[in-house]
């Protein structure tokens, strides 16, 4: 999948946990039937989106995830129909924690299949001679190997 669109992903995801969390009682989605469990999928599915589409910067998305979660719990306090609890803000670290850990599992996954899916032979060996070559026309020999060895190195 395209960086790009995770990380659209991952902001969108963002953005739809804000509006729903600060959104009056009256227009807040209902997904499930438990808001425990809402708080716990939704900061799951944000950590995991986040740790996909910023695979190496595990410390910057659990600041984002976490950060999002304590911030989105007290900026409840300013509507008047909501309300913050420590519970909640647990509940949203603790599947944003979940999150972050599952999308690291897919990237530590992805990153073993790539290695055990890669060739292991190794290409034509330059080095294999089938008969002795003179001292002198093997030093240059050598200089032509690892010449044409630097070059495939940087292409």
């Amino acid at each position: 999948m395209s960086q790009k669109l995770l990380k659209f992903a991952a902001w969108a995801c963002l953005c739809a946990i804000a509006y729903s969390t600060l959104s009056p009682l009256r227009d807040r989605p209902i997904l499930l039937t438990s808001s425990n469990l809402e708080h716990l999928a939704a900061f799951a599915l944000l950590g995991m989106v986040f740790c996909l589409a910023y695979p190496h910067r595990t410390l910057s998305v659990l600041t984002i995830v976490f950060g999002s979660a304590a911030l989105l719990e007290l900026l409840q306090l300013l509507t008047p129909d909501r309300h913050a609890r420590i519970l909640d803000a647990l509940q949203k670290v603790a599947g944003g924690a979940a999150g972050v850990l599952a999308g690291n599992a897919v990237l530590r996954f992805d990153r073993v299949r790539f290695w055990l899916l890669r060739d292991p032979t190794p290409g034509p060996c330059p080095e294999i001679r089938s008969k002795p070559v003179p001292h002198h026309a093997s030093r240059a020999i050598d200089k032509a190997a690892k010449i044409a060895h630097r070059t495939n190195l940087h292409d």
